[in-house]
Order: C-alpha cells, then structure tokens, then sequence
C-alpha cells in the first residue's frame, strides 16, 4: 500500500482505548466486534483499507480477517507514530510505551502481513534445502572416505611414498572436514 496513515491524535487515543476496553471487558485479549467494526471504518475512512471486497461486501464487517490485519499492519508501519505514539502516556505506547518519541522508523515499503508470511516460508524453505544439501555433502564426503581408506589399505604395500602421503592428506582433510559437520 503506498498511502500513508495520518491519524490526529484523538484518533489514535480513540483507538487505544478500544484496545484497552477490550481487554478490562473480556477474557482474551481481544477487540469485540462492534469495535473492531469501528476501528476498520476508521481504515476505510484514511483510505488505509478498500470500502470493498471482491463479492461486493463491505470490508468493515467486524472481523479481524488478513484484510483488515494488512490495513492495521500499513497503518502502524508507515511510520507517523507521532511525538505520543499510538496512545498517551499510559496507553499501548507513547513516553513509556514501545513507540513515541524514540521510535525508530523502518525506511521504505511496509509489508503486509502476507509479504511477512511468504517471507517467513521462503525462509524455512531455504532453511529445510540448506539442510538438504549439508546432509548430501556429508554423505559424498563419508563414500570419498570408505573409498579412499578401502584403497589405501588395498594399496598400501605397492604405493609410493608420494602416493601414501597423499592419499593420507586427503583421508586427513576429509575427517577433519566430516568433524565440521
């Protein structure tokens, strides 16, 4: 989204403290429907979040969904915490909260949560092929090792000094190089 999130003050308290209700009233810590419906007008309304979706219902339905959680994530990324943050300073942030006045502002695009998400399963892909690929050079390495002692000690009594020194180099090499794994 490249629209930016300029919320007054009063707004951002506003929306603090449905947060803080949410919690006093319920169990979870979670916003009821009738404010999270406000709270994805108020989106819609900055132009954060679309009016609509692709069935043609309205996106302030009262459900915390990825729609609305991409619109919160923009909103809260864009960095326009102001000099209070989100709330004051008892509030979610702000002087004493994780946000204010030394807030660090993240430069360029915020991504939504979606990017974070196929950021986070690229990451464990790459992870998971990483580990794939150690284990099949660990392998290869381990066979070069059988073949090479198997050889050594066929061989051992014809080789020449420069052979044998070689051959126990590479068998050297290749245990310390098995120890690393």
């Amino acid at each position: 989204m490249k629209n930016k999130l300029f919320l007054t003050e009063s707004e951002k308290s506003r929306i603090s403290g449905l947060h803080r209700m949410a919690i006093a009233t319920e169990s979870k810590n979670m916003l009821n429907e009738a404010d999270l419906f406000q709270v994805q007008q108020m989106l819609i309304d900055k132009g954060i979040m679309s009016p609509t979706l692709r069935n043609g219902k309205t996106s302030a339905d009262g459900r915390l969904g990825p729609i609305t959680l991409d619109a919160l994530y923009s909103a809260l990324t864009q960095g326009n915490a102001g000099t209070n943050g989100v709330a004051g300073t008892n509030g979610v942030a702000g002087t004493n909260g994780v946000a204010g006045t030394s807030a660090t502002v993240i430069p360029g695009q915020p991504k939504s949560a979606q990017q974070i998400r196929q950021d986070y399963r690229q990451q464990k892909q790459n992870e998971r092929q990483g580990a794939r690929v150690v284990r099949k050079n660990k392998k290869e390495l381990e066979k070069e090792l059988n073949d090479l002692q198997t050889n050594y000690r066929k061989l051992q009594n014809k080789m020449t000094p420069q052979d044998k020194q070689s051959y126990e180099l590479r068998i050297g090499q290749i245990q310390t190089d098995l120890g690393n794994f």
